[in-house]
């Protein structure tokens, strides 16, 4: 059983800043799970066809202090896209990229799979493309 309070699930959009390249604009929230099982349900508003980067640290990473974090996406209608629970990056942090379908409202669910309690924060981005030019010819090193 899952309970939705009032903290971080209200449907107000995350501050709006952009979320844009690795580094340089990411989109932080900061939040806690105060009582078992619930679940802040964070609206954003995400560009269609966009690869985007999405983290939750709780205290494998030391982003907070909620032990075992897991997010669960969901369209702007409420139906699941995808769950995310541990990640090889961060332990028991989730990880993922996810391109959104169509640009509009999706919603971020985040709780403690093991009902338990804590602060977390969510980043979530737009990751740089990295591109590796061959050297020029004649170029020695």
């Amino acid at each position: 059983m899952f309970i939705f309070d009032n903290l971080g699930d209200s449907l107000a959009p995350i501050p709006a800043g952009g979320y844009g390249p690795s580094g340089l604009n990411d989109s932080l929230f900061r939040q806690g799970i105060s009582q078992p099982f619930e679940v802040d349900l964070i609206p954003v508003t995400l560009a269609g066809g966009v690869d985007y980067s999405i983290s939750v640290f709780g205290q494998s990473t030391f982003g907070g202090s909620l032990p075992n974090p897991y997010l669960a996406i969901f369209d702007g209608n409420g139906q699941f896209l995808r769950e995310i629970d541990d990640s090889v990056l961060f332990g028991a942090d989730p990880f993922t990229n996810f391109r959104a379908p169509i640009t509009g409202t999706y919603f971020f669910g985040i709780t403690d799979l093991n009902g338990g309690t804590g602060d977390y924060t969510l980043v979530f981005d737009v990751p740089v493309a990295v591109g590796i030019s061959p050297p020029p010819p004649g170029a020695t090193f």
